[in-house]
């Protein structure tokens, strides 16, 4: 439930919630989850700026959980949200991008923010729609074709074409890294 408020979105959860915890959790999972979050949010370790009231919320929600309050109702604790940072468009960034030395964070970044008209197009209407000079590049500079359509599919976005195909290569080592970590 989300209560609007003039300063941004008043988010409403429960003590489940903030202990990342199912409500049928036993007290043993509620007590490893709130050792899991003291160790990775306790002021001394962690140091984030919100890493004080974070904790506060894990130590309140423990409490209301193993004090029975929490096992078929627990009190909400609120967390107000800001409101969103202005964020550019898609064709800003890339006009910017084109137009500026940029790094690979940057790149990575730019994202399309669901479907767009490219997105399910499959790479020989790709190669059709860029022409035969930038197939030639994008095929001397990237082996796979699942990163040539994605070099293709920046350029047709608006991207340079050296850029479009820093782009493939960054998305491609960033989710590369991210399931390396993850396993």
């Amino acid at each position: 439930m989300i209560d609007k408020e003039e300063g941004g979105d008043t988010l409403v959860i429960t003590a489940y919630d903030v202990l990342e915890i199912s409500m049928n959790a036993s007290l043993d999972e509620v007590k490893r989850a709130y050792v899991r979050l003291a160790k990775r949010y306790h002021p001394d370790v962690c140091k984030e700026s919100d890493a004080l009231d974070r904790m506060k919320n894990i130590n309140l929600a423990y409490e209301a959980i193993r004090d029975g309050r929490g096992r078929w109702w627990s009190p909400p604790i609120e967390t107000v949200l800001p409101d969103p940072p202005e964020l550019p468009s898609l064709a800003e960034m890339i006009a910017w991008a084109n137009t500026h030395t940029v790094d690979n964070d940057y790149l990575i970044n730019m994202l399309v923010g669901g479907r767009d008209a490219y997105s399910e197009i499959r790479l020989p209407e790709l190669e059709v729609r860029a022409g035969e000079d930038i197939v030639r590049r994008v095929r001397g500079a990237l082996r796979l074709d699942k990163l040539r359509g994605t070099a293709l599919r920046w350029y047709l976005r608006g991207l340079n074409i050296e850029l479009a195909i820093r782009k493939a290569q960054a998305d491609d080592k960033f989710y590369r890294d991210k399931a390396r970590t993850a396993s």
